[in-house]
């Protein structure tokens, strides 16, 4: 006589679990359902230990929630395991704002992503010059006043210094213009790229100053720190491309300022554009 296991299920009697039994039966129908002593295979689901699905040509299908110990499976509080096999395992979480160990099978937290995201996002800003104004021992901020060229330079003060750190009181007419910083950062570097026109002996220095922003229709002053400069002698009939690398810290709203610095020669001209490399902090 066959074995119950409940009301519709049936065992051979007497016979060992130990290799697949294939003699199960519900209602004197046989079922798919193979058990062995460390592996039960119902059709294509094997569960041994670790639970595999093999030769599923159309994937799986759920019906209404999957639940764990009676709870919707998105409201489990914690799910523990060893690894996570799919295709290759998944060795370990990792909790890096600067993903330094580099693993091709560590998973990142949401944390260390969006700490990493926000630190290497890099930002352009890009304004073009042109700059023909030879009065010596001063420097030349970008004016948006300019009565025949949108990207002229004009003086703003007798500020004339090639060091950097130094500071100047900008006079700040309404038409003084810079960039402003979008977002908080590091200014990373800066690349003049142009030429100069003419075919006479020069020395200029292209500059860069930061600040604070213009006050609204403000007649009044702000303090610039200078952060570069290039010295570019004798640049006759000449194309330059000048790359300095920089590392200021700078917040939301503040302002870069492009600048000229002149020091000697005559018949300047010098054209082309300033970029600089934002890296958000």
């Amino acid at each position: 006589m066959p074995r119950k296991i409940n009301n519709n299920l049936q065992m051979e009697r007497n016979r060992p679990v130990d290799k697949f039994e294939k003699s199960i039966t519900a209602g004197g129908n046989p079922l798919p359902i193979q058990v062995s002593t460390d592996q039960v295979n119902v059709d294509k689901l094997q569960v041994n230990g670790d639970m595999q699905i093999k030769g599923l040509a159309s994937g799986i299908k759920l019906k209404d929630n999957l639940d764990a110990n009676g709870k919707n499976l998105m409201d489990v509080g914690n799910i523990s395991t060893d690894s996570i096999t799919m295709g290759e395992k998944a060795s370990a979480i990792y909790d890096e704002d600067d993903m330094a160990s580099n693993s091709s099978n560590g998973l990142s937290t949401q944390q260390s992503i969006k700490a990493y995201v926000d630190t290497h996002q890099k930002h352009s800003l890009q304004v073009n010059f042109k700059f023909e104004q030879e009065s010596a021992g001063r420097t030349f901020f970008r004016d948006i006043n300019a009565q025949y060229d949108d990207h002229d330079w004009y003086e703003s003060d007798t500020e004339d210094s090639t060091t950097v750190g130094d500071t100047a009181s900008i006079i700040l007419y309404p038409s003084i213009s810079g960039l402003i910083v979008p977002f908080n950062c590091k200014l990373k570097g800066a690349r003049w790229v142009g030429y100069s026109s003419q075919n006479f002996d020069n020395v200029v220095h292209l500059q860069t100053w930061t600040g604070t922003s213009v006050p609204d229709n403000s007649y009044g002053t702000i303090t610039a720190t200078l952060r570069e400069t290039n010295e570019l002698t004798n640049y006759k009939v000449k194309h330059f491309n000048q790359y300095s690398a920089l590392d200021v810290s700078m917040t939301s709203g503040q302002m870069i300022y492009p600048a000229f610095q002149y020091e000697s020669g005559t018949r300047i001209g010098y054209y082309g554009s300033v970029v600089y490399l934002l890296e958000r902090a």
